[in-house]
């Protein structure tokens, strides 16, 4: 054994599939690295879980670093209920595994969405640099890494927001899925703050509501964008409007911002301490108030005490567990969308062909499955939702939703062969639950047990 420290990965999102991922990471980073498993030219690696919370991977040989691991990570505590925009991977070269004080070398977003399927959200991690210098300074590069089968050329909309990304020292990479490498994104070259206001009036205009525009009056910038939806924060646009200020700033001396048609009062404005007002903080910021007068942005004095923490609770900790094993008995995965950090692609068994989930509700949008695995010697499919084990009852019923079964029968069962059985379960994580529809229990000690005697909530044979 040589001195060369361990390769450690934390992410939100599945240990499996990363090959891309850790590809990207090495490379752009300038580290050795190759795969001792092809399939086709694309890396074909083993997980295996070795604690309740690490992963080993296997199948990557470097010289500069001994073995891969993985390990879940979650958001780190902040003072105040604002949380920040957090980044989905971030990379470690460290003997253990790491603190939560130890600066990554490199933070990594990524979607398997194409641009058009992803909607304006190449705003919202246009963010996300920010919030990863506020707390790391500029040590940290950050890539926006697209996986997908469909790299048409972008809109407008997501090239100025890469192009943001580029100002702000990140860099955006489109990557096809199942394909080994990458490939710089397109995206729009802004010299000056000149050239992103002109930029950004050439947008198509909004279908509805309020279009995000900048425009530029001296040294003070007038930005026009909508923070606020019916179910929340407005993200996409928090994203714009954190980006171009962060950005101008970097071209105009003591530049003034003023935001207009904002949807948000003067108490949101005042003092809080959440993800656009950190990284606004700094910043010469006014917001325009409904009787026209304009009140000036300020945020707490809070400062975060650590930017992620090790995950050490929630349902996705076991259906992460329970895809990893199910995989190594010879299970595929066909479609995961762990606790919402991420949904995956549809992959059809018979011919390996993938699609998105479909965003119409008649599809059962409000009823997405956790997990679903396919064995093709058993011609079995199981469908899975995860809860800890004190919602075990939460779980049952949320399986039994109308909207569950027909998401479930109208965008996978088709996909599946004649003869398919399907069963639906439980799995938990926190203490061992042994009732009758729960498949898979995972402890905080690391304990995994199959509970043999799981019955299925629903059946389906197609």
């Amino acid at each position: 054994m040589n001195n060369l420290p361990n390769l450690y990965i934390g992410t939100e999102e599945s240990p499996l599939d990363n090959a891309n991922v850790i590809n990207v990471a090495c490379e752009e980073s300038n580290l050795d690295i190759s795969f001792t498993n092809l399939n086709s030219g694309f890396p074909q690696l083993t997980v295996t879980q070795v604690g309740m919370n690490l992963y080993k991977i296997d199948g990557i040989k470097s010289r500069d670093f001994n073995e891969t691991y993985c390990f879940i990570m979650s958001q780190g505590k902040s003072k105040g209920r604002g949380k920040g925009s957090f980044v989905d991977f971030l990379f470690f070269l460290t003997d253990n595994v790491p603190k939560t004080s130890d600066i990554p070398f490199l933070a990594l977003e990524h979607t398997k969405n194409s641009t058009k399927e992803s909607g304006n959200m190449s705003n919202q991690r246009s963010s996300k640099s920010i919030a990863l210098s506020k707390i790391y300074g500029q040590s940290v590069p950050y890539i926006y890494m697209v996986e997908s089968n469909s790299h048409k050329t972008p809109s407008l909309v997501h090239r100025l927001a890469f192009g943001r990304i580029k100002c702000l020292g990140g860099k955006v990479l489109f990557a096809d899925e199942g394909t080994l490498g990458y490939r710089e994104a397109p995206s729009e070259s802004i010299f000056s703050a000149e050239d992103l206001v002109v930029l950004e009036s050439k947008k198509r205009k909004a279908c509805y509501g309020i279009s995000n525009q900048i425009n530029k009056f001296g040294n003070t910038f007038v930005i026009q964008s909508n923070l606020l939806k019916s179910s929340g924060s407005h993200d996409p646009n928090e994203g714009f409007v954190s980006s171009s200020i962060n950005v101008l700033s970097k071209f105009v001396s003591n530049p003034r911002f003023i935001l207009e048609s904002h949807g948000r009062d003067s108490a949101w404005f005042s003092g809080k301490d959440n993800k656009l007002m950190r990284a606004l903080s700094g910043h010469n910021v006014y917001a325009r108030m409904k009787d026209g007068s304009l009140l000036k942005v300020t945020a707490s004095n809070s400062k975060r005490q650590q930017y992620w923490k090790h995950c050490n609770t929630g349902e996705k900790l076991s259906t992460f567990s329970l895809e990893v094993q199910l995989r190594l008995q010879g299970w595929a995965t066909i479609f995961t969308n762990h606790a919402g950090c991420g949904k995956s692609n549809i992959v059809s068994p018979i011919d390996g062909s993938n699609r998105t989930l479909s965003k119409s509700d008649k599809h059962g949008q409000t009823g997405i499955p956790d997990i679903v695995m396919y064995h093709p010697v058993l011609n079995k499919c199981l469908i899975i939702e995860g809860e800890t084990s004190k919602n075990y009852k939460k779980g049952v019923v949320q399986v039994k939703d109308p909207a569950f079964k027909a998401c479930f029968q109208e965008q996978i069962l088709p996909l599946l062969p004649t003869g398919t059985v399907c069963e639906s379960y439980i799995c938990t994580y926190g203490q061992r639950v042994k009732n009758k529809h729960n498949f898979f229990s995972l402890t905080p000690t690391g304990g995994m047990s199959f509970e043999k005697n799981a019955k299925p909530i629903w059946r389906i044979v197609k």
